[in-house]
């Protein structure tokens, strides 16, 4: 399955451009240097999930049985990912990659095949040995970015 991102001129003064981008597996690059920095992974598109909380708070008043929830405006969403790397030329180039990645604790561009797109950070990082390669799993928690086009 591949999901298709539409994108568009970022200036007002500027023309619409539809494009497309087809993305399969998982996409993770530095945005301060997206082309020297983007690296796939391709294996393990059914082992990742989305956390969203909401972070009401519940209070209990008197006289009434249930809590009432109260809730700000901030959200906490966090990816938890898995992607297999396999055995192969390319095998320690990706552990490396993703390695890199998590422990550079800066913010990065995450996308995926079913949509997901988010800059975050990589919380947590896992290593597990497969008899066909690794299979790393990591957390990628949703940051607020200020995006600026000019």
């Amino acid at each position: 399955m591949t999901t298709t991102y539409s994108t568009y001129a970022f200036f007002s003064d500027s023309s619409p451009a539809a494009a497309t981008l087809a993305l399969e597996g998982v996409w993770i690059h530095d945005p301060t240097d997206a082309a020297g920095s983007v690296a796939q992974f391709r294996f393990g598109k059914d082992a990742r999930s989305t956390k969203i909380d909401t972070g009401g708070t519940a209070m209990v008043f008197a006289g009434r049985r249930y809590p009432v929830i109260d809730y700000g405006e901030h959200q906490d969403d966090q990816y938890a990912v898995s992607v297999q790397v396999p055995h192969g030329p390319d095998y320690r180039t990706g552990l490396e990659t993703l390695r890199a990645f998590a422990e550079s604790r800066t913010t990065l561009v995450y996308r995926d095949n079913r949509g997901r797109d988010a800059y975050g950070v990589i919380t947590e990082y896992a290593e597990g040995d497969q008899s066909w390669g690794s299979e790393v799993t990591f957390s990628f928690t949703r940051v607020d970015v200020e995006q600026v086009t000019a």
